[in-house]
């Protein structure tokens, strides 16, 4: 058995498993702690990305306009170029 248990030492999975487990139980307002923080900083992410998503929104709707502008006076241009000839 003790060669067994060394043999499970010695790749990592067993032990390290069980020591990480064991730190947990000791130290959970730390392991909280973290849990907090994480969801703290996912809670920033979110309301950046909902920041940029309406700057977003508004350089779209400029495009728009100017894009329909822009056509609105090519077609113009166009139409004059043809009453010309």
């Amino acid at each position: 058995m003790v060669n067994e248990t060394e043999k499970i030492g010695a790749s990592g999975s067993v032990v390290d498993e069980n020591r990480g487990r064991d730190d947990a139980r000791q130290q959970p307002k730390k392991r909280g702690t973290c849990v907090e923080t994480s969801m703290a900083e996912l809670k920033n992410q979110v309301e950046g990305l909902e920041g940029l998503g309406s700057e977003f929104e508004s350089m779209r709707e400029d495009f728009r306009v100017a894009f329909n502008t822009l056509s609105g006076d090519l077609k113009r241009k166009i139409h004059d170029l043809r009453d010309s000839f």
